[in-house]
């Protein structure tokens, strides 16, 4: 064989081999590209989907934050409403006029008082109206029970509407229709709440 057949067979080979390269660096390429176009779409499903998690759960917040938001002014506005019924009742037993109204102090200094020698406290109005009458009567009704009939009215400015204090040495009871008022609430509150609302 001749030195330029050996050359064109080597050329011819050499040709042949780098073909047979490229079509394979071709062939990898596509897959290569194939791959990362998966990948791509992978990556943007995942984001796609990241996206809607983050939305719904966004959202639920936003409407968790809503519902607390309109449970609290439910629950404000009926803590309102009740309030009110504890003022009206308030204000019909302090707008409760002569018998009725005494009837209703006397019977309540007759619980409070332990020995009959106190001293009471009537607010401005109610000593105004039936203080010494109302003592008179309660210090009558103490003897004929066995105490001391020795109650005495003691003129105080104190801030409250109706009813009295009744005092012992350092010791008083709050007898005020305010005071009293405060004391049941928490015990009539879920009734109220329960006639109100149900």
């Amino acid at each position: 064989m001749s030195v330029e057949t050996i050359t064109e067979k080597i050329l011819s080979d050499a040709q042949a081999e780098v073909l047979r390269i490229e079509a394979q660096v071709a062939e990898r390429a596509k897959k290569v590209e194939a791959e990362q176009r998966e990948q791509a779409k992978a990556i943007e499903k995942e984001a796609e989907e990241e996206a809607k998690r983050r939305a719904q759960d966004r959202r639920k917040k936003d409407i968790a934050t809503a519902e607390l938001e309109l449970r609290k002014a439910l629950l404000d506005q009926k803590q309102r409403l009740i309030q009110q019924v504890f003022d009206k009742a308030l204000k019909r037993l302090t707008d409760l006029k002569g018998e009725k109204y005494e009837r209703f102090i006397l019977e309540l200094l007759m619980k409070v008082v332990e020995v009959g020698d106190e001293e009471v406290i009537f607010s401005d109005t109610d000593d105004r109206k039936i203080g010494e009458k109302l003592l008179e009567e309660a210090n009558n009704r103490l003897v004929k029970a066995g105490k001391k009939g020795g109650l005495r009215i003691v003129k105080e400015n104190r801030d409250f509407q109706g009813g009295f204090i009744l005092r012992r040495g350092k010791m008083e009871v709050n007898c005020s229709l305010n005071s009293l008022f405060e004391s049941v609430r928490e015990e009539l509150e879920p009734q109220v709440a329960e006639v109100l609302f149900s």
